[in-house]
């Protein structure tokens, strides 16, 4: 079990310091020119629960014990905006920046307790005087985890690496203290997973209670005042991507000749893909569209054979390892950012070994580089909660 007292402790003390001595400082400054940035040093505090969606979280093996709760720390600096730009100001002022994480689940011996560096996007839902409803939403990468090993640790099926991709995503309701202090209080979701290119690859997700204080640097900067935003007029757009993705396969070996020793044998495979999708964008902040993938999938009917104890792929038509989907989509404009959700389904395919639902979803974001080029990455999932593969688009 996770204990997080001492870990309580320690960020208390050192939000305290880190408080203090920023404190010191920032009185001796001139007050600063209202075009630069209002910035802030923010830490928050994590003790919540591991949601059990596979066995060896459960503890459904012999000799097992349930990963039932983690705690968390994290630190994060701030760039807020000022409403000097039209997207500024449609979003409530929101803020972005970069950070540090750390868990434990108490497992180190065969989970570990891994360490992230991440970057965030957060704005408000409601704002008011003191008071506001907010998210705030983290995507990195993070180390020190202990991966499955068919040796030491055959049951741990959450994560096949040592390293993974965390996502968090908190929800919270902040209270300006005084014109440097802020504290807040609401949930977080937590999500680490290896994007399969490594398995077994079950995932790990937590749900947690959240505390968080925040120190400003400069509060007497006020945002620029409101502009009227302009109506947004209807646009259409027409969008062609090319993915790429790789993802590893586990093949069980049981029934192989002895010269394979090991009970599973991780095979990597491409994934190549076209994606074409209309988009109607409504207003500022949203489009809706409809979409079709083309897709060649390596991994699709794979098979292998022991050879001088390697495991080779055996060969398949091309037509076995071909699918195509179709999917609705909603993206969410920030300038030039957009954070995207599809849901598809193939409507045609070959029947494969170890089939995946025909239903799956794709999670991304993706950055415009010129006004009609954009460069992405996203998850592409199945269940609502396994990912089958990262892909990169252009």
């Amino acid at each position: 079990m996770a204990k997080p007292k001492h870990a309580i402790l320690l960020w208390v003390f050192l939000m305290s310091v880190a408080v203090y001595s920023v404190a010191q400082t920032t009185h001796k400054q001139e007050a600063p020119s209202h075009k630069r940035f209002a910035h802030k040093l923010g830490s928050t505090f994590d003790y919540g629960f591991v949601i059990p969606t596979n066995e060896y979280l459960r503890g459904d093996y012999e000799g097992g014990e349930a990963v039932s709760n983690y705690w968390s720390l994290s630190a994060f600096f701030t760039w807020q905006t000022q409403g000097d730009k039209l997207w500024h100001q449609l979003y409530g002022y929101p803020g972005w920046g970069l950070g540090l994480y750390h868990a434990d689940f108490g497992r180190p011996d065969d989970l570990g307790a891994p360490w992230a560096v991440f970057g965030f996007y957060e704005g408000p839902f409601k704002r008011w005087d003191k008071v506001s409803v907010n998210y705030h939403f983290r995507v990195g990468y993070s180390i020190g985890w202990n991966p499955f090993d068919p040796d030491d640790t055959p049951y741990q099926i959450s994560l096949g690496s040592s390293k993974a991709g965390y996502a968090n995503l908190r929800i919270y309701l902040r209270y300006k203290l005084s014109p440097h202090i802020e504290l807040d209080a609401g949930a977080s979701i937590t999500h680490f997973s290896n994007g399969a290119t490594v398995k077994p690859n079950k995932g790990i997700n937590m749900i947690s209670p959240t505390i968080g204080l925040y120190y400003q640097f400069h509060p007497e900067e006020q945002p620029i005042a409101r502009a009227e935003i302009p109506e947004y007029k209807d646009n259409w757009e027409w969008n062609a991507v090319f993915n790429f993705g790789q993802k590893q396969v586990a093949f069980d070996t049981t029934n192989s000749p002895k010269e394979i020793d090991r009970r599973y044998v991780g095979v990597n495979f491409n994934i190549y893909g076209i994606s074409t999708t209309i988009y109607k964008q409504f207003t500022h902040k949203s489009k809706f569209g409809a979409g079709i993938d083309f897709l060649y999938d390596e991994s699709m009917n794979a098979t292998i054979d022991p050879e001088n104890g390697y495991a080779v792929e055996v060969s398949s038509n091309l037509s076995d390892k071909l699918a195509i989907g179709i999917f609705p989509a909603y993206e969410l404009v920030v300038d030039k950012l957009s954070f995207y959700v599809q849901g598809g389904y193939y409507i045609i395919r070959k029947k494969r070994y170890n089939e995946i639902p025909a239903f799956y979803q794709r999670v991304g974001m993706k950055y415009h580089v010129f006004k009609n080029v954009s460069v992405g990455i996203n998850i592409k999932a199945y269940n609502m909660q396994v990912a089958d593969f990262i892909e990169w688009n252009l």
